[in-house]
């Protein structure tokens, strides 16, 4: 492919619309599972707790280490601030695999103390 090609094909990609699309998608395959309570860590501008409000659900909390909205507080899964057994559902996208070994084991102890 001719790099002009290419040039039209980013410039016409609209990012926006592909991410509520996969919100979407992935809200179908989730949703008979999800309970109130809800924490999506790596949340970043709040994309999916947004459509989560829009299906009616309503305590709905995101951590980022780098938020990109006010509404989502900047933590890190290693030390999630919040009280043991305060969480009936956790979401965690795009976050794992980019962890070392020690933050991810720390991170999956975080999240069985929450729940």
């Amino acid at each position: 492919m001719d790099n002009n090609k290419q040039r039209r094909i980013w410039k016409s990609y609209d990012g926006d619309y592909q991410m509520k699309k996969n919100v979407k998608v992935f809200y179908s395959l989730i949703k008979k599972y999800i309970q109130n309570s809800i924490l999506d860590i790596g949340a970043a501008d709040g994309i999916l707790l947004d459509f989560l409000a829009s299906q009616g659900f309503k305590d709905l909390h995101g951590i980022d280490r780098t938020p990109k909205s006010h509404k989502i507080r900047q933590a890190s899964i290693d030390n999630l601030p919040y009280l043991d057994d305060s969480m009936r559902t956790v979401i965690c996208t795009e976050v794992l695999e980019h962890l070392t070994e020690p933050i991810l084991n720390k991170g999956l102890l975080e999240i069985k103390r929450i729940l």
